[in-house]
């Protein structure tokens, strides 16, 4: 397993991805965007639902959560923790700052009382799109206050999500606590190599949602041959041959299922850990490169 990971990265282990202080962010996440994700009116609701689907994930062992301020479900994050036995501390917890980004510091205090826990194991800038002019706030200042959330200890970790390499460069200039996660949209249809290379260079993890957007919402392209051709070889399904490839190229992958088999099959890449070949992983990235499809964020993107 060890030597797998190493393979693709330098700041890695069997554990998950090196993070600062000798603490890792686990190989897979638990998702509780997308489909879970809660648009007007509902935002005021409890989705007893994903309560029951994140309680049901943290009891088959995943022990990485992912969820945003602006999901609308850290409500039900903090209701699964209060019904497991797991202690807090083996869990780890990501939650994002993004409507109320003018405020950062405010904003995670009232992400941990949504979620009852004094502490995130690391808080993420949802997204660069944001200004002095249109919003109050600079990336700059943003990320002052999100150095500060780390030092009053309500956050392990800072990071980024949906940034660029501008982006980065920006808060890279002013920072004394630099990020170290990018959680980006990725798989073979979008693999971001500027942004995955220079997060490379400055030991920044990438973490991938959207992981297995090629067989799922962008499908029938030119990658599905060749993952059902590696599913059949491996003895593994197309999904999980997604997933490993974006772990031994060194990535987090976030994912997400409310069905406990779906959950399961997932997590199989993590507690049955398998290698494919340089070359597979290869034909994977060749195949995906004839084709360029993003689903989150694209009108952001395309300015």
């Amino acid at each position: 397993l060890l030597s797998s990971f190493m393979a693709a990265s330098s700041s890695s282990s069997s554990i998950g991805a090196s993070l600062p202080g000798g603490v890792h962010l686990p190989w897979l996440g638990y998702g509780t965007g997308t489909a879970w994700f809660k648009r007007g009116p509902a935002r005021e609701e409890v989705n007893e639902d994903l309560a029951a689907s994140i309680q049901k994930a943290i009891e088959v062992g995943y022990v990485h959560l992912d969820t945003a301020e602006s999901y609308g479900t850290e409500t039900e994050v903090g209701m699964a923790l209060s019904k497991v036995s797991i202690p807090r501390s083996s869990l780890f917890i990501c939650t994002k700052v993004n409507r109320s980004i003018k405020d950062p510091i405010k904003s995670l205090e009232a992400s941990l009382s949504r979620m009852n826990t004094p502490y995130v194991d690391l808080f993420l800038i949802h997204s660069p799109f944001f200004s002095q002019d249109k919003d109050g706030i600079s990336l700059e200042d943003a990320w002052r206050a999100m150095e500060e959330t780390q030092k009053r200890g309500w956050a392990r970790n800072i990071g980024v999500s949906n940034f660029r390499v501008s982006d980065l460069e920006a808060i890279r200039s002013i920072a004394t606590i630099p990020p170290c996660v990018n959680q980006i949209e990725l798989h073979p249809y979008l693999q971001n190599d500027e942004i995955v290379t220079y997060c490379k260079q400055h030991n920044i993890v990438v973490s991938a949602y959207g992981p297995l957007s090629s067989i799922i919402r962008f499908k029938d392209g030119p990658v599905d041959e060749v993952v059902s051709r590696l599913a059949s070889r491996y003895g593994k399904t197309p999904g999980q041959i997604l997933l490993q490839w974006s772990i031994q190229r060194g990535h987090v992958p976030i994912t997400t299922s409310s069905k406990e088999d779906r959950m399961k099959e997932m997590l199989d890449v993590i507690n049955h850990p398998f290698t494919m070949q340089e070359e597979d992983l290869q034909e994977i990235e060749k195949q995906g490169a004839k084709e360029t499809h993003r689903q989150f964020w694209t009108k952001e993107f395309s300015t």
